[in-house]
C-alpha cells in the first residue's frame, strides 16, 4: 500500500494512499475512526474482550514530535505483517499474488515456496523489537520457547470494530494451526500512547475520503499534546 506524506502544515497532515482493490486492503479503510491515545492498561484490556488468542503482545515506543506519532500511525496502513526467520533474516513475499489476505495465507500454508530472503532490506528482528515495549511483564516474546518463525503483526483501535479484530484474530490462530510452520505470531498495537507524552483518553481527527477505485486520502488533525 504506497503511501505519499505531503508537507506538514502547522499540525495537520494529508497523506494519500493508494490500495489493492481486494476485500482486504479495502476493509482496512472502512470503518476507520479518529484515533484516541491509550495507554497499556486500555489496550490490554481491548485485547481481552476482543479474546485475543496470541500471548505476545507489544506497543510501539515514541515521543509527541509530530513526525514521530504519525509515523507510528501508518505503521497501521503499510505492511499487514513481517515476517522473519530465527536468526533475525526478514523474509518477503516473491509470488504473484497483489492480495494482502492472499499473500498471509500462504505465507501460513505455502510458505516455503513463496517466501524468501528480503533483497536489500538490512534490517533484521532485532532492529523492529528495538522500536517496541512489551504490553506487560507476560508478553515479551523472549520468554518463549524458541520457534522457526516470527510474525509481527500491526493492529489498531482506530482501524475499525472489536468484533471486525476478533474475526481477524481468529482467522490468523485458524491459519497458525492448519500450518506446519513453527511459527508465533507478535501483535503490535500502533495507537498513540500517553506514555509519548500525549493526553489519555483525547482523540486526533481523521478523515479518510476516496478518491478513486484504488486511491484515497487521509486528513489528520493536531495531535493531542498532555
Amino acid at each position: 500500500m504506497p503511501i505519499i506524506m505531503k508537507p506538514i502544515i502547522i499540525y495537520c497532515l494529508l497523506i494519500m494512499i493508494t490500495f489493492s482493490s481486494c476485500s482486504f486492503a479495502v476493509k482496512k479503510m472502512v470503518g476507520l475512526k479518529s484515533p484516541k491515545v491509550q495507554t497499556k492498561e486500555s489496550v490490554t484490556d481491548y485485547l481481552k474482550k476482543a479474546h485475543c488468542p496470541f500471548n505476545y503482545g507489544y506497543i510501539l515506543k515514541g515521543t509527541s514530535d509530530s513526525l514521530t506519532v504519525f509515523t507510528n500511525i501508518m505503521k497501521g496502513f503499510g505492511d499487514v505483517e513481517l515476517l522473519f526467520g530465527n536468526d533475525g533474516i526478514r523474509y518477503c513475499y516473491k509470488g504473484t499474488e497483489t492480495c494482502i489476505g492472499v499473500q498471509l495465507r500462504k505465507a501460513f500454508l505455502e510458505f516455503h515456496s513463496n517466501y524468501f530472503p528480503c533483497i536489500g532490506d538490512t534490517n533484521s528482528l532485532d532492529s523492529y523489537l528495538s522500536i517496541l515495549e512489551p504490553l506487560n511483564s507476560g508478553s515479551d516474546m523472549v520468554l518463549e520457547e524458541p520457534v522457526d518463525y516470527y510474525m509481527l503483526v500491526y493492529w489498531s483501535r482506530f482501524s475499525g470494530s472489536r468484533k471486525r479484530l476478533q474475526n481477524d484474530f481468529e482467522w490468523m490462530n485458524d491459519l497458525k494451526a492448519e500450518s506446519d510452520l513453527k511459527l508465533s505470531i507478535v501483535l503490535v498495537n500502533v495507537d498513540m500512547q500517553a506514555d509519548w507524552g500525549l493526553k489519555a483518553g483525547k482523540k486526533m481527527k481523521m478523515k479518510f475520503r476516496l478518491l478513486g477505485k484504488r486511491s484515497g486520502s487521509l486528513e489528520f488533525g493536531e495531535i493531542p499534546q498532555s
